[in-house]
């Protein structure tokens, strides 16, 4: 199990995790603000592998 904190909404995951795993080292500005978030925040709760625990923690069941 991993625990984020500070992450209000699975998009703020996703941007999280993106740059944790270091995804966007070396790619343009104008590509990073152009990305989204969002749907790929959701691309991963719809994994079932996500659980919002309160209004700041996301809890991430690994296999």
């Amino acid at each position: 199990m991993q625990v984020y904190s500070d992450c209000y909404s699975y998009k703020n995951y996703a941007e999280q995790l993106v740059d944790d795993l270091g995804y966007l080292a070396g790619v343009p500005d104008l590509i990073k603000w152009n990305i989204d978030y969002e749907g790929i925040g959701e691309d991963l709760r719809q994994d079932g592998r996500l659980y919002q625990a309160n209004d700041n923690t996301i809890i991430e069941v690994l296999s």
